[in-house]
């Protein structure tokens, strides 16, 4: 983005983009980097919203800028499966649907996905903040 300030001559990228509202960042904690990216776009309300991809798929996004959490994409081509975490690793551990899972607890997500994915255990672990939605 400095590049662009320096190709265009532009002290900030508001006077590039001056109608730019919504960023949407996933795979890293945005947070240490909101004041530079705000101090780039002085005196606009921008949205930043938090997106839940990965290799296998984009798997949820933040709805609402206020809230922490984010909501499962359940019509994307991927089956989820949640593995309570004290299951991880037990040969016949119990895995929910999403209609089983609990408010609070942690855990591991199983995919399966049209890609050829079958009941893979991506390695992430997750809570539910909410059951409707999820």
């Amino acid at each position: 983005m400095r590049k662009i300030l320096e190709i265009s001559g532009a002290s900030t990228l508001a006077e590039v983009f001056p109608k730019f509202e919504l960023y949407m960042h996933g795979g890293v904690n945005f947070e240490p980097y909101r004041g530079q990216f705000q101090a780039l776009f002085p005196d606009q309300n921008i949205q930043f919203r938090n997106s839940y991809n990965a290799s296998e798929g984009f798997f949820a996004s933040q709805h609402h800028q206020d809230e922490v959490g984010m909501q499962l994409l359940l019509n994307n081509d991927v089956f989820f499966e949640f593995m309570p975490l004290d299951q991880l690793g037990k040969s016949t551990a119990k895995v929910h649907t999403i209609e089983e899972v609990n408010l609070q607890e942690d855990y591991a997500l199983v995919i399966s996905s049209s890609a050829g994915l079958w009941r893979y255990l991506i390695g992430d672990t997750l809570q539910f903040t909410s059951l409707y939605p999820h």
